[in-house]
Parts: structure tokens; sequence; C-alpha cells
């Protein structure tokens, strides 16, 4: 495959200019929710009463289109012991991070449930460019430029799986993928970047640059479906509109790129950070970046 060092460069440039805050959030719900919907929920209105203005950007930013933070459960899963999180906060969301860390604890105060039973902070975990945890007190953002491919040193080269274990749900006017090729997950990348980056920098990401080369790359890197794509029944999200739950559409595989992923893995690696499609808030898009099986 023939690696492009100027399209590399050109992206971990962007990468570069979108820093992120990553925890990971361990909390004794006393069996009230494993729902990552839920939390969300409970911590959003913690926060619209604690800081209206922080919510109104974290959760509302950009005309609505641009939530400034993913919610997520963590892997791996445990079957015993707190439930454990991967909570990002994304770009400008990130001035507020006193006020939301806040709003977690007024959240776990405030209770959860018709009884509203209190839930307990275990523990707080930063994470560094590499996932794993940091010392205690090192909470500073860090850029996607930064972030550490996890499978070596020679990314563009080294085979690779993109997994996606909690359902993704992407669409093409109105209309959902249900078998989601590579050429689509780096389309819906490079917007889901884009959509983050200072208006300066999104430029580089537009049709006529960077973005359209990228998604022919992809067209044109070799992809093996890993496994068929289903789709599961066991996502819900809490809609206070609709005062039910409602269950989440989406779609649940693995693509293997058994000779890399080229120049398009700095894309990649930032979309494992910021999740891919709908409802990222509350769990879906993840995407894992594993070893070729």
């Amino acid at each position: 495959m023939l690696v492009r060092a100027d399209l590399i460069d050109e992206q971990l440039g962007s990468l570069a200019q979108l820093p992120v805050l990553p925890r990971e959030l361990f909390l004794d719900t006393a069996k009230q929710a494993d729902s990552v919907s839920l939390l969300r929920r409970v911590w959003g209105m913690a926060l619209a009463q604690l800081d209206p203005a922080a919510w109104d950007v974290v959760s509302e930013g950009r005309g609505g289109g641009t939530r400034f933070f993913v919610l997520a459960d963590a892997f791996p899963e445990t079957a015993t012991g707190p439930l454990r999180l991967r909570w990002t906060v994304i770009g400008e969301g990130i001035q507020y991070d006193v006020a939301l860390l806040k709003a977690w604890d007024e959240a776990a105060a405030s209770g959860l449930g018709a009884s509203r039973v209190r839930f307990h902070i275990v523990r707080t975990v930063n994470l560094g460019p590499d996932g794993t945890p940091r010392a205690r007190h090192d909470n500073a953002p860090w850029t996607l430029a930064q972030a550490r491919w996890p499978l070596g040193n020679s990314p563009e080269n080294t085979p690779c799986r993109l997994c996606f274990f909690t359902p993704v749900y992407l669409e093409r006017q109105n209309v959902p993928i249900s078998t989601p090729t590579l050429t689509n997950i780096v389309a819906f990348a490079r917007h889901r970047v884009s959509s983050y980056l200072p208006e300066e920098a999104r430029a580089v990401f537009a049709w006529d640059g960077l973005g359209q080369t990228l998604e022919q790359i992809a067209a044109s890197t070799p992809a093996v479906q890993a496994s068929s794509w289903v789709t599961p029944e066991v996502v819900k999200r809490n809609s206070a509109r609709q005062g039910r739950e409602v269950w989440l559409k989406g779609v649940c595989g693995a693509i293997d790129l058994p000779k890399g992923p080229g120049p398009i893995w700095p894309l990649l690696l930032a979309a494992s950070w910021l999740h891919l499609g709908k409802h990222t808030t509350e769990g879906l898009g993840r995407i894992t970046i594993e070893a070729v099986r």
C-alpha cells in the first residue's frame, strides 16, 4: 500500500488543534441503573441546573449539531464491581471542566429512579493518549494528534480490525446503512472531526480537499468484513420528550484491514475517541482498533 506522508501530516496538523480530556468513571449505582443513557440524562439535568451556560455549550453548541462530549461503556466489561464508563470532553467543552465534574457529584446526590436512590462515584481516572491511566492530578487536555496507535509503531502497515461492539448508526439520505464499509466509516469520521475543529481548520476536511482524497484512498484499501453486521436489541434510551424508553437503532460488526489502514490511520484513531454516527453521547458509535485475530 502506498503511504502518503503528506496526507498523514495534514491530518495530524488539524488534529493538533482538537483537544480532548478523557476519563473513566467508576460508579456504584446500587443496581439502580446500568444504562449510559439514563446516567447521561441525570448528569445533564444536574449540569443544566448548576451551570446553564456550560450546558448550552456542551450539549447544544454550534446550533445543537455538535455536542462536546461522549459517554460510553468502558471496555473490557466487568461482571461485578462498579459500573465503568468512559467519558470524554471535547474541544470547546473543556473550558467548563470544573462545572462538568461538579455536575456528576450533584447527579449522584440527587439520585436515580422514582425513589431517587443516590449513587456514588467510586473513583475518577484520567486517561492519557495511549488510553491508559495517568497520574491522579494530571488532568491536562491533550490533542488527538498525540493519540497513540494501539498496535505498534507503524500504524499505516499494521493489519488491524475495526470493531463496533456497541451499535453504530449511520445513514445516507435518511436511510440507515446496514452494512457499513470502510469508505462509510472514513466519510463519517471526517465529518465528525471537522464538526469539532476550529473554523479555520475545518476547510482541511472539506470535500474539495483532504476529505475527498481520504475517502478515495479508503475505497481502494483492502478491507474484509470480519463478521456479519447485526442489529442488537438491548440498547435503550430514556426519552424525556416521549416519557418512556425507546430503542436505539444501529448495527454491530467488524472490518479487517489485512494490509493496514495506510494514510487514513490518524482519522480512524481520532474516531476511536470521538465515536461515529448518532447518539454518541449515550454510548453508541464507539469504534475500537484491535489486532487481527
